[in-house]
């Protein structure tokens, strides 16, 4: 038998844990923001620095980050702390396209350098990226219209918070 989508969520979101969240940041090519926290987040690669995003299938719509890796190729990785987790907690609401998350949190944008997508001032550790491949799931079970995705991204620069870098930690080259 199989279980509810809604289901499954939430046993493998309490089962596979501690986790990281991502808070990603992507412009479209028209110029929108979007800013959106994915739990389906990971560090795959050191050499050069890659993660990827999991993106989970829903029938009504892409979501917004998906959409604009696919249209632009950029996105700005925000590790998520404690001291941001309820604002980046309200940037998960479905938001309809154009409806910028960054003015319903009160998050502060931040220039990137590498990319058009800004990055979360407010974050400890910041990795901007560009897209290497999506790719579409080809799983057994594919509800009508319904899609689900991974995104390999190669990170271009890493912005950490003075506050966050030991002195005497060995810087390596």
């Amino acid at each position: 038998m199989l279980r509810p989508m809604f289901y499954n969520y939430t046993f493998l979101i309490s089962s596979i844990a501690p986790r990281p969240i991502g808070s990603v940041s992507t412009i479209s090519s028209d110029g929108k923001h979007n800013l959106a926290p994915f739990s389906y987040f990971q560090v795959v690669d050191h050499d050069p620095p890659v993660f990827v995003i999991g993106f989970s299938g829903r029938a009504e719509r892409p979501k917004d980050t998906l959409r604009n890796l696919k249209e632009t190729g950029e996105c700005t990785f925000n590790i998520v702390s404690e001291d941001i987790l309820e604002a980046v907690n309200v940037t998960s609401v479905d938001a309809p396209y154009g409806v910028s998350e960054w003015a319903l949190s009160g998050l502060t944008k931040a220039d990137s350098t590498t990319v058009k997508a800004p990055r979360v001032r407010e974050s400890v550790v910041s990795i901007e990226g560009r897209l290497c491949e999506i790719v579409d799931y080809n799983t057994s079970r594919k509800p009508v219209g319904a899609h689900g995705a991974l995104a390999v991204i190669e990170a271009t620069r890493f912005w950490v918070a003075e506050s966050a870098v030991d002195e005497n930690a060995v810087m390596l080259s």
